[in-house]
């Protein structure tokens, strides 16, 4: 808690009250200096900066409550915005100091929290009227857009010191993903690259394997075997290469087996002629 002594007195800061409401909504959505719209396109109404919003998780009873955070008496009196704020939120209450706001001071509608700065921690003195309003647009986009992560400031347990290394720490891990990521797209960038450069060889390589295919598919139908598919051509030469006789043996045992059914034909029909002949002298 960042809080320091002076003469006696403690010295409570808002940092200090915003960490306490954080403790008191944590099972709420809570952030701190969340604003009514986006910075860039603000709404028609004006820019607005709330001190702390805290989101009830429910849907039967949805709640949005907004705090403005008080540590000085001269600050609560010359503040005239903060009837502004209570068109944004079902609740509005003012956080400061234990017994700083009196809660006779404040509308029947608003509500007060003490903060206790002996034991850091925030009681509700005057519950806030609960109102009907409707949700603004402009403000959720903005939670949505830019606030879905709460704030992380107000829960650092010791000082300033703390949030600013834990900020550093953040900056150096980012730093270190960015370069990891960085590294790891140039190096499948580079795959990718070698891929594509390699296509062209690859597709040379392959028109190499299809033309000794079709060599080897000819020159086995040459030597007499009748290759129809390329799932032949395996089975043919394990035959061939387990065989004792040479290559050229095929060849020519097929062109003898040719020749020998020719010589066949040709007796056949010089046979037929000869018988022909004799019947016709008769």
């Amino acid at each position: 808690m960042e809080s320091k002594e002076t003469g006696g007195a403690v010295k409570v800061t808002a940092l200090d009250i915003k960490k306490a409401l954080g403790d008191y909504h944590a099972k709420d959505f809570f952030m701190t200096e969340c604003k009514n719209g986006s910075t860039y396109f603000p709404p028609p109404q004006g820019l607005l900066l709330f001190d702390a919003i805290a989101i009830s998780k429910s849907w039967t009873r949805p709640r949005i409550r907004i705090y403005e955070v008080k540590v000085s008496r001269s600050d609560f009196r010359q503040d005239g915005k903060w009837h502004l704020y209570k068109q944004y939120c079902h609740e509005f209450c003012f956080a400061c100091p234990k017994g700083m706001i009196k809660k006779e001071e404040l509308p029947d509608d608003v509500g007060l929290v003490y903060y206790n700065p002996e034991n850091g921690a925030v009681r509700q003195v005057k519950k806030p009227l609960y109102r009907a309003v409707e949700y603004d647009a402009n403000m959720l986009m903005y939670i949505i857009m830019n606030r879905i992560d709460s704030d992380r400031l107000p829960f650092y347990e010791n000082n300033r010191a703390e949030y600013a290394r834990a900020y550093l720490q953040d900056k150096a891990d980012k730093r270190y993903i960015g370069y990891t990521l960085r590294s790891k797209m140039a190096m499948e960038m580079q795959e990718l690259r070698n891929e594509i450069d390699g296509i062209p060889y690859r597709r040379k390589h392959q028109e190499l394997c299809v033309d000794i295919v079709r060599r080897i598919i000819e020159m086995l139908r040459q030597s007499g075997e009748n290759i129809y598919k390329a799932e032949q051509i395996e089975e043919v030469l394990k035959r061939r290469l387990a065989s004792t006789c040479p290559p050229e043996f095929g060849s020519m045992k097929y062109h003898v087996d040719q020749l020998s059914t020719l010589i066949g034909r040709i007796e056949e029909r010089e046979n037929g002629s000869g018988k022909e002949n004799g019947a016709d002298s008769a």
